[in-house]
């Protein structure tokens, strides 16, 4: 029955269709207040009218009884859906509701309905019209009020009630007055309501359009950030893989001369050609770090569930050698299994791990503890070691490419592994940091999302 009764009534509320011409949000939702109560009229006014037609033959007032047999059977004709402009059906509904009201109060006065249903015709036209016409009802209501007043002061009618003759215009005037407040409150108050609700619904669409078209924006925005970055990235590739052979050449040929004419050289001409050369080999290296760096953010594959402790057993392995040669130890936590892209997890505790075996106390044996802690929303993770540790004014010099604390001389390496930790760790929507001191060592943290 729900199901029938929904079915029912949209299929009414679709059929009156839009009224024509311009119109605004509210007068579009006003139209479709006014729709829904087309769609429920049928059952509605039948409750209504049958038992009065039933007491207007009753009591003998035939013409009560017709008027409202008439405005049943053009209620329903509305509600039909046929071919009817919907303005055409607001201004029949509005007349029948004021012909029936006219109707009660010029047969029965007092003791019927008919006061009431003026008002309800007053409060339909405030509701279903635009605000600018509301005050024109309680116009029109006063209007018939008087003129009903004015009937009553030339007996004119003849009600079948138990008030005094000489009080009825005290009695109708008392009545009346209410009414009459209460028009001009509906005319007053609902249209300032609609008002206020029209006001909302510009601001939410206003609202609305500015969101979009910020979205557009930022979206226009990423896709431009997304297009530098991937011509960034082909730079740095082209730029890198290219540079290395004329550079190749340069530091061959600083060889050959080195060769070829030792004898001739003295040995300031020595030094000056060992600083080409090295400086030759050490900006190939860094080339080629480029490269590598540029290739690590052009093959990160797509993100999947990982087990981290298959992940850290592989690279305990791949470690396995050097961990006994320098007599090392490590401990390893139970791990989580995350949603990341395998190659750059591996790269990531694989730098660290690298990390803390290159930078050693040699005269202590080294001990690498790699744990987690897991929170509501992140787990924190940690790659902890007993080195030679880090100053804390170098939080970010150490995650930046190419930065090193060390001279090549002392302790070998490129600044890219750190630098590459942090960009994997970044692009999975965490940070990372260290806490350090020449004591107890270096304690790599990063946070992940789950």
């Amino acid at each position: 029955m729900k199901s029938f009764w929904r079915k029912y009534s949209t299929i009414l509320f679709l059929s009156y269709g839009k009224q024509d011409g311009f119109q605004t949000d509210l007068d579009r939702k006003k139209d479709n207040i006014f729709k829904y109560v087309l769609s429920i009229l049928l059952p509605l006014s039948t409750v209504a009218f049958v038992p009065g037609i039933i007491y207007s033959f009753h009591v003998n007032l035939p013409f009560l009884g017709f008027a409202d047999i008439f405005a049943l059977v053009v209620l329903v004709i509305l509600t039909l859906p046929i071919k009817m402009p919907l303005f055409i059906r607001k201004v029949v509904f509005l007349w029948i509701a004021y012909f029936i009201a006219i109707a009660a109060i010029w047969h029965v006065g007092l003791l019927g309905p008919g006061l009431i249903l003026l008002l309800a015709a007053c409060l339909f036209g405030v509701v279903f019209f635009p605000n600018e016409h509301a005050i024109y009802f309680a116009h029109l209501n006063l209007v018939i009020l008087i003129l009903f007043a004015i009937l009553l002061y030339f007996n004119v009618f003849n009600w079948r009630n138990f008030i005094i003759r000489e009080h009825i215009l005290e009695e109708w005037g008392a009545v009346c007055g209410n009414l009459i407040l209460m028009s001009y409150l509906f005319a007053f108050l609902i249209p300032y309501v609609f008002k206020k609700l029209q006001n909302t619904i510009d601001e939410q669409n206003r609202l609305k359009d500015k969101l979009e078209t910020k979205q557009l924006e930022l979206e226009k925005a990423l896709l431009n950030l997304e297009r530098k970055n991937q011509e960034l990235e082909q730079f740095a590739y082209v730029a890198s893989h290219d540079l290395q052979e004329p550079l190749r050449m340069v530091s061959s040929f600083m060889e050959k001369i080195d060769q070829k004419y030792a004898d001739v050289l003295d040995e300031k001409g020595k030094t000056y050609l060992h600083f080409a050369v090295d400086g030759s080999k050490r900006m190939r290296k860094m080339i080629i770090d480029l490269l590598e760096y540029s290739r690590f953010q052009r093959s990160i594959q797509e993100a999947e569930w990982i087990n981290l402790n298959e992940i850290l057993k592989v690279e305990v392995e791949t470690f396995q050698e050097e961990i006994e040669s320098i007599n090392a130890t490590l401990i390893l936590d139970q791990m989580p299994s995350i949603l990341a892209p395998k190659s750059a997890i591996i790269r990531l505790f694989q730098n660290l791990i690298s990390n803390s075996i290159k930078y050693r106390k040699p005269d202590v044996p080294l001990l690498i503890e790699i744990t987690c802690v897991e929170k509501e929303i992140e787990y924190i993770f940690s790659v902890k070691d007993n080195g030679i540790g880090i100053d804390e004014k170098y939080q970010s010099k150490v995650f930046t490419i190419f930065q090193r604390l060390h001279r090549e001389d002392q302790i070998s390496g490129s600044g890219l592994g750190l630098a590459i930790c942090k960009k994997v760790v970044t692009d999975l929507g965490g940070n990372i940091w260290f806490e350090s001191n020449s004591v107890d060592g270096t304690n790599f943290l990063f946070n992940l999302p789950k």
